[in-house]
């Protein structure tokens, strides 16, 4: 693994002044080696994996001009996360390893997506992201048809490989995962994206056949929650997109095909997934007991359920949980209350919830609708392989965008303004 680790960093070496002018290659680069390249391919440094998904997000970073950016509020949020989990290591109430999570899979994308944003033409980022959502869904539809899944229990030989490669099973179906490790992100993944292909510039037939598509690659992951993302993706679209590409009408025909088909479909999927096995409903239950953990979650610092069991496993201590102990936390906002104590909490939800609230003012991007309706993915699962990586990239694109549109705004505002004072200033000659 140190061979990769040099080798990689001779690479980025000789790339970083050929690629920093071609940022849309930067991007296009950045998303088929992360969401194409299993999450278990990285290094190991002082005990501590580093996966292929956080060079590529640092390699980005470095490209992306981040000393140019205007701090907004959403980057201090970003920032005070960050900060606070890293005076919870020096004095010793956060652990190392959490705290490298956070930082690594979280601000470094989301600083990437904001430095890389406001380089690339809006309209042929959308291409690049919906194209890559299009050959996801096709290949998850591959994996479920063929039963073919080429990084099945290729572990090259590390404990993360042995831990992500193996497939699962639900209903008696392997499901797709595709080189995610784990099929709700590889449905959460497609579901993200398909909001971009929404927005491609197509006649109503194409667009609807390939939202079809994108649709049938998360159904055969069996998720609930990607398939819940794919319809709040259409959903938010249709009630608070202003998207000029797609026309108002054929917007509403979405939103109301994805309602009907919701109800008249989901109770038959989930019956289908459930038959004979009880997948669904253990997995729900397992969730439910959740709640016994609340007590025990700090305003700052590592919960004291936290506890070492097994070789290098670790997970939190619960008396309604098998063996006492919760192995595995499929939420994202309690881990992080777990981990690092409510107030950084807090300040995760304040940042869903300033997105939530600016996708509620309305909004013509696609990355802004693509990040708020991954927040029911978030609920149901942990900020898993390669799913922070992109999220958090495209939250940076969001807030970047938003904030091109704000100055854009006032700028036009202000050019009304002046062209009316202008006018006055005409009149009064004219009275003169």
């Amino acid at each position: 693994m140190k061979e990769f680790l040099i080798a990689a960093v001779l690479v980025a070496v000789v790339l970083i002044p050929i690629l920093r002018p071609r940022g849309l290659l930067v991007v296009g680069c950045y998303l088929v080696l992360l969401l194409f390249v299993p999450y278990w391919v990285g290094f190991s440094i002082a005990g501590q994996f580093v996966p292929l998904a956080l060079m590529l997000a640092a390699f980005g970073l470095i490209l992306s001009h981040p000393g140019s950016l205007h701090i907004r509020g959403a980057d201090w949020l970003m920032i005070a996360m960050v900060s606070l989990a890293l005076v919870g290591v020096l004095d010793g109430r956060v652990l190392f390893g959490h705290a490298l999570t956070l930082a690594g899979s979280m601000a470094v994308p989301y600083f990437f997506g904001r430095g890389i944003a406001g380089q690339v033409d809006r309209s042929r980022m959308i291409r690049v992201f919906g194209i890559v959502g299009l050959v996801l869904a096709v290949w998850s539809i591959g994996d479920f048809a063929f039963d073919w899944h080429p990084f099945m229990n290729l572990t090259f030989g590390s404990p993360t490989g042995i831990r992500w490669s193996p497939i699962q099973y639900r209903g008696g179906f392997a499901r797709s995962e595709g080189a995610m490790g784990h099929s709700i992100v590889f449905a959460a993944a497609i579901a993200m994206l398909t909001t971009f292909v929404l927005f491609l510039k197509l006649n109503r037939a194409v667009r609807a056949l390939l939202l079809a598509i994108c649709l049938a690659g998360v159904a055969v992951t069996f998720s609930r929650a990607g398939l819940v993302a794919y319809a709040l993706a259409l959903v938010l679209a249709g009630v608070f997109g202003r998207n000029s590409r797609v026309a108002l009408g054929e917007r509403s025909a979405y939103l109301v095909a994805t309602i009907g088909a919701g109800l008249l479909l989901a109770p038959m999927w989930l019956e289908f997934v459930d038959a004979g096995t009880g997948d669904l409903s253990a997995s729900t239950g397992y969730r439910e007991g959740y709640l016994s953990l609340l007590p025990g979650i700090r305003m700052f610092g590592l919960s004291g359920l936290y506890t070492e069991y097994g070789d290098g496993l670790w997970g939190w201590a619960s008396s309604d949980y098998s063996g006492n102990v919760v192995g595995t936390v499929d939420n994202s906002v309690l881990l992080i209350c777990l981990q690092f104590g409510w107030i950084v909490g807090v300040l995760f939800l304040a940042l869903l919830i300033f997105l939530v609230w600016e996708l509620i003012k309305g909004t013509d991007d696609p990355s802004l609708i693509a990040s708020v309706s991954q927040i029911s993915v978030l609920a149901t699962v942990a900020m898993i392989t390669q799913l922070p990586y992109l999220l958090w990239f495209v939250v940076g694109m969001a807030v970047t965008n938003l904030s091109d549109d704000r100055r854009k705004s006032t700028e036009a505002l202000a050019k009304g303004f002046g062209g009316v004072l202008d006018e006055v200033d005409r009149s009064r000659g004219k009275m003169g």
